[in-house]
């Protein structure tokens, strides 16, 4: 694994992943409670960057997709459907959308504010995209509104979506608009300066930027302004395997940030960032 250190511009690598963990590709990582948690099918395991030491914590989630962690839980969205649990305890799988035709791998686990969402497709072609919430008497969904456009007239689907400072965004594709849930309604906005692809990307939360990595071009997203920033040339980024401490990106993976002879290097990564992104 490695550390990339923004103001520094260095990057410095950090201890092996445990042994007994498979680290398979399905892995999916997640900063919380001062420590890098990392999930798969063979266990639990955090990374403390002040030791630099690995700690297996108990029982893992066969084919997680994503994870979030809401003080004190780490909640799991697998292809088995999501599940929550005290680091340390077995994970509890908690009661399935049952929607229309969704499928495990269409659904994206968001943290709003500390509430888990689901983001759920209706259908995989030019179906609406939801928002499920968890509640009481079972899930609750509320439909995203449409991104279509002159090319697009009859798709509505939202490729893409991630969370910052409280809002829900979602996007489709370069040139098209893009729309944000704020204060409980839902806005239109630019789009990213980034090519769209199918499927649901990415993304990482960095302070107060959303960072949406797609390819070797990122943008970075602006809740308080409600603007894109970029493109940026960001080689190499990958949000399932990287995860944002408040100063570093940290990476479990062996592979995300190694030049072309196998170490951590500053010429894996460049990237200058705005000014404004780490003004205090």
């Amino acid at each position: 694994g490695a550390a990339y250190h923004v103001a520094t511009d260095t990057w410095r690598t950090i201890a092996a992943y445990p042994a007994e963990l498979r680290q398979p590709s399905d892995t999916r990582a997640v900063w919380g409670d001062g420590v890098m948690f990392v999930v798969d099918a063979d266990g639990l395991a955090a990374y403390d960057p002040s030791t630099d030491s690995w700690e297996i914590l108990g029982p893992g989630v066969a084919s997680p997709r994503q994870v979030v962690w809401i003080d004190p839980e780490l909640y799991v969205w697998s292809e088995q459907g999501l599940f929550v649990a005290t680091p340390g305890e077995p994970f509890t799988r908690l009661p399935d959308p049952g929607f229309g035709s969704w499928r495990p791998w269409e659904g994206v686990l968001l943290d709003v504010g500390g509430e888990p969402l689901l983001s759920v497709l209706a259908s995989v072609v030019c179906g609406g995209r939801y928002i499920a919430r968890l509640g009481t008497d079972g899930w609750e969904f509320e439909e995203t509104p449409s991104l279509a456009t002159a090319d697009h007239a009859d798709c509505s689907l939202a490729n893409q979506i991630g969370v910052i400072d409280g809002q829900v965004v979602i996007w489709q594709e370069e040139g098209s608009p893009a729309a944000a849930l704020v204060d409980g309604g839902w806005i239109q906005i630019a789009g990213p300066p980034v090519p769209g692809y199918e499927g649901v990307g990415g993304s990482l939360a960095l302070d107060d930027h959303l960072l949406v990595p797609v390819g070797d071009r990122s943008a970075l997203y602006d809740p308080r302004r409600r603007v894109w920033l970029g493109p940026f040339h960001l080689d190499g980024i990958d949000a399932d395997t990287m995860v944002w401490t408040g100063s570093e990106l940290l990476s479990w993976s062996g592979s995300c940030c190694e030049s072309v002879f196998g170490q951590p290097t500053n010429d894996a990564w460049r990237w200058t960032p705005p000014p404004e992104l780490f003004d205090e």
